[in-house]
């Protein structure tokens, strides 16, 4: 056993640690882990490989029966919430056994889904009392991902990243998992290389950081989470600018839908402020920085905007899926599952097919979450996760509707979902569902929160 593999070991031990004393203090350190560790990082026992992430939620969730402490958390969670999501995971499991892949595959793989999106969930609901205890969750988010993004610059101008890579060899998970770190060096309009930071893909990164991006806007807005303006400023650039550097366009998309939705939330004298800092930086950009790195900056946003049309990334030489590949892999979905459409190919066996090398052919990365819901689950498992994602989002709103005192703040909300939507609509779910769904539980909390009218001493503690 490797050094890395030790030193994570200590970590995890050390964070169960935590956890046996403080379940609260324990799950922040899951948050913080869930930025700053690749998850990548998995452990091969015998025949399989178990994410760090997974045996933590485990140890974790054993310490919260053991602690009984949170077991009738003070918020209860709505009937609805718990239907959609356990039917859900139950069709699953059921349409596991009308797929020719490897029935223990699929369930192993619902199993896993279900304790590393919902269990942690549950646990991160359970705990979360008071606005108290969601600054604290917040803060550890913002500050995990400030490191991250201040070593994504690193990797930037260094043109390597030694510390994913690192552990990446070291655990066995540099071959044959599609993890590449070509993209360091890919050019794409004006960016001179693609960061993924401390995670495995460029992609996965600035999916990530658009979800935070949106909870921390949200949340500052509401006055949940307050500190230093200049350190709250530079913070939201600096995600902002890994977003860019990304060099996703689905990212860029979505956290541009984040930000019309902000917009449209604005009153109207904090819009005509905002409206002027950009007419400034616009006339700073002419007048400051050269011509020809102006066009290029606007010519890679708009042919990230604009992401149909070719010939706006063909005129700047951006690579990547274009609106003709993507044709292409909804060609490649259908005709992979014209033998069982309904149930799809089972649950797992896109991941299979990397690990045996055989590569994905036609569909390329599946990015989609279209493409790959279908091809694993067919259109019934699309359907009923994206009937679980709306339901949940919808009682979401129906419950802002019923508190007046955080009614507006809706506008942002809707964002939050709406652009997470679209981004794995545009390049599927690059391993950031466990971050969506945590975060997407601190907002779930705080609304049923404030909408239980009779927590005021909840609220204000």
């Amino acid at each position: 056993m490797n050094i890395i593999s030790l030193i994570i070991i200590g970590l995890v031990s050390f964070l169960t640690g935590i956890a046996l004393l403080n379940l609260k203090w324990g799950l922040c350190s899951f948050f913080a882990l869930e930025i700053l560790l690749p998850n990548s990082a998995q452990f091969a026992i015998g025949r399989f490989s178990i994410p760090v992430e997974f045996i933590m939620i485990i140890l974790f969730f054993i310490i919260f029966l053991i602690n009984g402490k949170y077991k009738n958390p003070l918020i209860k969670l709505p009937v609805k919430y718990k239907f959609y999501i356990i039917l859900y995971i139950t069709t699953s499991c059921i349409f596991s056994f009308f797929s020719n892949f490897s029935l223990f595959e699929q369930l192993k793989n619902v199993f896993r889904f279900a304790v590393q999106n919902v269990l942690s969930a549950y646990m991160l609901f359970s705990v979360i009392q008071n606005n108290k205890d969601i600054k604290l969750f917040l803060n550890i988010v913002f500050w995990a991902t400030i490191v991250a993004c201040i070593y994504g610059l690193f990797t930037y101008i260094t043109k390597s990243n030694p510390y994913v890579e690192s552990i990446n060899s070291a655990l066995g998970m540099d071959k044959g998992h599609g993890i590449t770190f070509d993209f360091i060096n890919e050019e794409r309009g004006i960016i001179n290389g693609r960061i993924m930071a401390t995670m495995v893909h460029p992609l996965q990164w600035g999916q990530a950081l658009t979800c935070i991006f949106s909870i921390l806007i949200i949340f500052h807005e509401l006055k949940i989470f307050v500190i230093n303006k200049v350190f709250f400023t530079s913070g939201m650039l600096l995600i902002a600018s890994n977003i860019f550097l990304s060099g996703s366009r689905a990212a860029l998309v979505a956290f541009i839908i984040f930000l019309f939705f902000a917009f449209f939330y604005m009153p109207t004298k904090k819009k005509l402020k905002y409206v002027s800092y950009i007419l400034l930086l616009a006339v700073f950009l002419i007048f400051i920085i050269p011509k020809r790195t102006t066009e290029a900056f606007i010519n890679t946003t708009t042919a990230s905007i604009i992401f149909w049309d070719n010939s706006y990334s063909d005129a700047i030489g951006i690579g990547g899926s274009s609106a003709t590949m993507r044709l292409l892999q909804l060609y490649g979905t259908f005709e992979k599952v014209s033998k069982n459409p309904l149930f799809g190919l089972g649950k797992g066996y896109i991941i299979d097919e990397f690990k045996k090398d055989k590569g994905s052919g036609e569909m390329f990365g599946y990015e989609s979450v279209f493409f790959y819901k279908v091809v694993e689950e067919g259109v019934l498992g699309l359907f009923f996760f994206l009937l679980a994602y709306y339901m949940i989002y919808a009682e979401t709103i129906k419950k802002i509707n019923q508190a007046k005192e955080i009614l507006q703040y809706k506008s942002l909300i809707r964002g939050f979902y709406l652009s997470y939507l679209i981004s794995i609509l545009l390049t599927g779910i690059q391993g950031t569902f466990i971050l969506f769904c945590l975060l997407a539980t601190i907002i779930t909390t705080f609304v049923l929160i404030h909408n239980t009218k009779t927590n005021n001493e909840l609220i204000n503690e």
